[in-house]
């Protein structure tokens, strides 16, 4: 009855990197309240009364959630607590969701200052290994899952609700609000949407001085997408780039293969999300993410709009921030994980039947309106910055955000 592929986890102490066999690390799973979709009235009582009683709380909206804006709006204005909405959750659409959570992490005063005492969440944990580690099994937290899934491969739900995503939400928001709401929430939020003001102003200043960056190409594309599109990003730098710097967009869709990760059938996605909602659909991929795919364009239904950005930055980008890069010697890690490639990705699109076309990043938002408008199938390769140099500019966007926190 679950939707989805079925997705075997192993557990193993990180990191597996550079031939070092973890640990299988087992632990029991939490309570489950609810099994019909519906949740008893004694268990949305005490959901509602942890609720009430906690002034330092998140509501976190991660992928696979079947939550409305609405009834996520209703929740956030009984507790008073911030949200922490994942790109990919498509609950970014409100002016109080908190953009800048990865930055805001990252800086330790402010991490330890603002560690919550519960935590609702609905779907899958947040892309951001960071804030999930952060969220860890002792904070209290109550998970919301109508599938019951098990989407909590860290064990950090005290309790997971087998209910209807929004009917628990909207029941758990009148029971708060009968209450009176989450007692003194409103210093607790107030920190949160100022500091994220801040951290998200300065990260953009780091960005618009690093244009052909992997992270500024993915911004510029989210920002850049037609009303009503479709974007899907790729599993590994895109789908971490779109969370951490992107504006919230609320007249656009966002997809991702999270949870069956991985860079095979990625153009294929993207041509089966065109062809089956008669919309634009944007696709941003790594250059190897889409040489992995790139036999899909062919296929490419009859009809089909649909543009695919390739941030061509000769081989594995995300492999540079995990810790095979500190691990390997330079050589070693070109081999085994940069993988570096050095296709002509045009002639390749091309070959297949696509309008193919190197550009600049300083004409990305351009072309990019250009094609979207244009029926068929276009592939835009944007030369990116080097692996090492994109590393540097995200630390130096962390740095900043620090900065303007401190």
């Amino acid at each position: 009855p679950r939707p989805g592929p079925v997705h075997l986890d192993l557990a193993f102490r990180e990191p597996l990197a550079a031939y070092r066999p973890g640990v299988p690390c087992g632990a029991p799973g939490p309570d489950l309240v609810g099994s019909t979709r519906v949740v008893a009235p004694d268990a949305l009582a005490e959901c509602a009364a942890q609720c009430h009683s906690t002034a330092r709380g998140l509501i976190v909206v991660g992928w696979g959630n079947a939550l409305s804006s609405a009834a996520l709006d209703a929740l956030a204005e009984a507790t008073g607590w911030p949200v922490l909405a994942d790109a990919i959750s498509n609950r970014r659409d409100h002016a109080d969701r908190v953009r800048a959570y990865e930055a805001l992490v990252r800086h330790t005063p402010f991490a330890d200052a603002h560690r919550p005492d519960l935590v609702v969440r609905f779907g899958a944990p947040l892309t951001s290994k960071i804030v999930t580690q952060w969220l860890d099994a002792s904070v209290a937290q109550i998970v919301v899952d109508p599938h019951d899934r098990r989407l909590d491969p860290h064990r950090a739900a005290a309790t997971v609700v087998v209910a209807d995503d929004d009917r628990f939400a909207l029941d758990l928001s009148a029971a708060v609000a009968a209450l009176g709401g989450a007692s003194d929430a409103g210093a607790w939020s107030r920190s949160w949407r100022q500091a994220d003001a801040d951290a998200a102003r300065a990260l953009d200043g780091v960005l618009d001085l690093h244009p052909t960056s992997g992270a500024a190409v993915v911004r510029t594309v989210a920002a850049a997408a037609p009303a009503d599109a479709h974007l899907l990003v790729a599993s590994s730098m895109a789908v971490r780039d779109l969370e951490w710097f992107s504006a919230p967009r609320s007249d656009i869709t966002v997809h991702a293969n999270r949870g069956a990760n991985g860079i095979d059938g990625l153009v294929a996605t993207a041509l089966g999300i065109a062809h089956a909602s008669a919309r634009t659909t944007i696709a941003v991929l790594g250059d190897l993410a889409f040489l992995h795919d790139a036999a899909s364009l062919h296929a490419a239904p009859h009809g089909t709009n649909a543009v695919v950005v390739v941030v061509d930055n000769s081989g594995g980008g995300i492999f540079s921030f995990l810790p095979q890069a500190d691990l390997c010697d330079a050589d070693e890690f070109e081999a085994l994980f940069g993988t570096p490639q050095s296709v002509d990705l045009v002639a390749v699109a091309q070959a297949h039947g696509a309008r193919a076309r190197r550009v600049d990043a300083a004409d990305l938002e351009a072309t990019l309106a250009d094609a979207a408008r244009t029926p068929g199938l276009d592939v835009l390769v944007v030369p990116a910055l080097g692996r090492a140099d994109d590393v540097a500019v995200h630390r130096a966007a962390w740095a900043a955000a620090a900065d303007e926190l401190r």
